[in-house]
């Protein structure tokens, strides 16, 4: 059987790791320029864009509703199909963030996470507290980020050829 942990983990610590992990993301973007409104030649890959739409969609979904239980719906599969202007996606996703931040200073993290909002959506919630659900959150958008990373350098290359 497993046991508890009780990590000290402090805000800074996770905001810094979210931070980076989004920040990259966003630089790959800005980065990609025109680019990131395109899709490297591999079958079932996403625009950058895209990519950012959905790690938007993770921090507003799991964090405001999973873990304040908030009213906010969320289209999965349209993320992914996102072709919003970059800026305006940079923009929500820097809006996300920021609400997630002052959710976790409202006090949240203490509680126990909301597992009926996310079964709605027919996700599993592998964790009942709210601390579960920011791991998640992190492990999303740095997955993706090392995801993004593969595009950014895939679409590069295609460019030099």
């Amino acid at each position: 059987m497993m046991q508890d942990l009780n990590l000290d983990v402090r805000l800074a610590d996770y905001v810094r790791s979210l931070d980076k992990a989004l920040n990259g993301l966003v630089d790959v973007v800005r980065r990609l320029g025109p680019a990131a409104h395109e899709r490297p030649d591999i079958p079932g890959a996403n625009t950058a864009v895209a990519v950012l739409s959905h790690c938007t969609g993770v921090m507003r979904f799991w964090g405001a509703k999973v873990a304040a239980g908030a009213d906010v719906s969320r289209d999965r599969e349209a993320e992914f199909r996102s072709d919003h202007d970059a800026e305006r996606v940079i923009a929500d996703a820097r809006a996300q963030r920021d609400n997630l931040v002052a959710l976790i200073e409202s006090g949240y993290a203490d509680c126990l996470a909301r597992p009926e909002a996310a079964e709605a959506m027919g996700a599993r919630l592998h964790s009942v507290t709210i601390g579960g659900v920011l791991l998640h959150i992190l492990h999303e958008v740095a997955q993706h980020h090392g995801q993004m990373q593969i595009t950014r350098d895939l679409l590069l290359r295609r460019e030099c050829r």
